[in-house]
């Protein structure tokens, strides 16, 4: 894991229809020192990145109003948001084809259920 991110805090949106789940990787990436903010559908996940800035967003991608795609190409599209990475996160196997994903605007996939291996790793990316 990179120095950075052993040492400096970065912010994440987490987006996820699943309350628990949502709020459950909240409570875990503050307990590393992370500062989370946590949504659970798509047109607030926009509104919110406006206002939060995050450096990192763990996006599902089946969203109850519109796609997890549909929201990381609209902030794809704001120069505000060119640098911020975006994680998809689905447990679903027709989601895990990385070229869609990153036509998008996905840098990273998590599937379902997020092991926090897996999570630290992308996390020491950004």
């Amino acid at each position: 894991m990179s120095a950075k991110s052993e040492t400096t805090s970065i912010k994440i949106l987490i987006v996820d229809d699943n309350r628990d789940a949502a709020t459950t990787l909240a409570m875990l990436v503050e307990g590393w020192g992370h500062e989370a903010r946590v949504c659970f559908n798509g047109y607030s996940a926009i509104d919110i990145a406006y206002d939060f800035k995050p450096d990192l967003i763990l996006l599902d991608i089946r969203l109850p109003d519109i796609s997890g795609y549909e929201v990381a190409r609209r902030l794809r599209e704001e120069d505000i948001f060119r640098k911020t990475k975006i994680c998809a996160v689905t447990a679903y196997p027709e989601h895990q084809d990385f070229a869609s994903l990153e036509q998008a605007g996905f840098n990273f996939l998590i599937l379902k259920p997020a092991k926090p291996e897996i999570l630290k790793s992308v996390i020491s990316e950004v």
